[in-house]
Order: C-alpha cells, then structure tokens, then sequence
C-alpha cells in the first residue's frame, strides 16, 4: 500500500476509465477513496536528469499499460540511441500474465 501510494504521489491518481479496467472491485474501491493527487513534472521532480532521460522515464511510468512504452520503443528512444543495436536486440515477447487468475491454495503458490 505504501509503495502503491508512492507511485501514485508521482504519477498521479489514475482517470476512471483506467479505474474501471482493474480487474478487483477491492482495487477499484480503494483507489477511488485514495485523495486525488495532480501527476508531477518530472523535470522538476529530477531536475539534474537529462531531458531525453526523463522523457523515456515519463513514457515508462505511465499507469495505463496500453499507453505505457514497449519495451520495443524504450530501445528505440533517443536517450538509448547510443546503445540501440537492432541485430542484438531479440523480439519482445507478449508477457503472460495468465497465471495470476489461478485459483491455488498456498502451498501450490508456493512450489511455483
């Protein structure tokens, strides 16, 4: 809950429709009541950073993960153009978060 609550102190509260696609009416509940808080400017939050950095980080940390950078763009970015290598770079893969609608009890949660 505290570090829910830190990321929020810098993203800002979601918007309803972000809200609205949680899974958890627990969830949708708690961040409705949780005070609504204004997203920072990153340049002022890390004013030494550099721009192309904090651009990247502002696009990595946004809470709605269709809007969210690929890892695919993240590579792309100016601040990694240095590092950019698209023959090393593997495909990203679409991340597979079906496990966590499993229904185990806890001794099975933890043999995986």
């Amino acid at each position: 809950i505290d570090q829910l609550k830190k990321i929020l102190h810098l993203t800002g509260t979601p918007d309803s429709s972000l809200v609205q696609k949680m899974q958890s009416k627990d969830a949708q509940s708690y961040v409705l009541g949780l005070p609504l808080q204004k997203k920072k400017n990153f340049k002022e939050v890390f004013p030494s950073m550099n721009e192309k950095a904090v651009d990247l980080l502002d696009g990595m940390l946004l809470l709605d993960p269709e809007m969210r950078l690929t890892a695919k763009q993240c590579l792309s970015h100016p601040f990694l153009a240095e590092y950019h290598d698209t023959e090393s770079e593997p495909d990203p893969e679409i991340y597979d978060d079906s496990f966590e609608n499993l229904e185990l009890d806890i001794g099975e949660w933890k043999s995986k």
